[in-house]
């Protein structure tokens, strides 16, 4: 997994839509490292055919000290933690149709949530009292902000043994 250095490292996860990179924006104000994972992955030579190589980051991806991957698959990157970010499909179907997303992609990610497939994910690896739910239905970033800061602290004091 990991050689050399102490890490902590937190996934902000979820569909596209639901708020993870307004998350990390703030997360980043709160003067959190923040990773990109679609560019790291770019970084690390792990996409092929626009598809990123889970198996190719895992190997290549080395983390010091406290990140905040932010990414739709962070949660396969050997997180300590996770803040698993939903929405009500409607507000989702919403949100992906102001995007431009293709009824395809829309129907994909629809799926998604409905399936829980990312949250069913995490729990198979990560302990559920490791896991932070966020649903950003409702506009309360400053209650999400409070609520992750407050989950991400409490984290890295597990973390740490403090």
């Amino acid at each position: 997994m990991e050689t050399g250095g102490i890490f902590l490292r937190i996934a902000v996860t979820g569909v596209p839509g639901t708020g993870k990179t307004t998350l990390c924006r703030s997360l980043s104000e709160e003067g959190y490292r923040i990773l990109d994972m679609n560019e790291v992955a770019q970084d690390l030579g792990c996409i092929e055919d626009q598809i990123v190589d889970i198996d190719c980051m895992n190997s290549k991806l080395k983390t010091e000290g406290t990140i905040i991957m932010d990414s739709h698959y962070s949660h396969l990157l050997y997180p300590w933690c996770v803040i698993y970010m939903e929405c009500e499909p409607d507000e989702l179907e919403k949100r992906l149709n102001e995007r431009g997303y293709s009824p395809e992609k829309i129907g994909q990610n629809m799926d998604s949530i409905l399936s829980g497939d990312i949250l069913y994910q995490c729990m198979e690896s990560i302990p559920v009292s490791r896991i932070l739910r966020i649903d950003t239905t409702e506009d309360h970033m400053e209650k999400n902000l409070k609520a992750a800061l407050f989950f991400i602290k409490k984290m890295e004091s597990n973390f740490n043994g403090t």
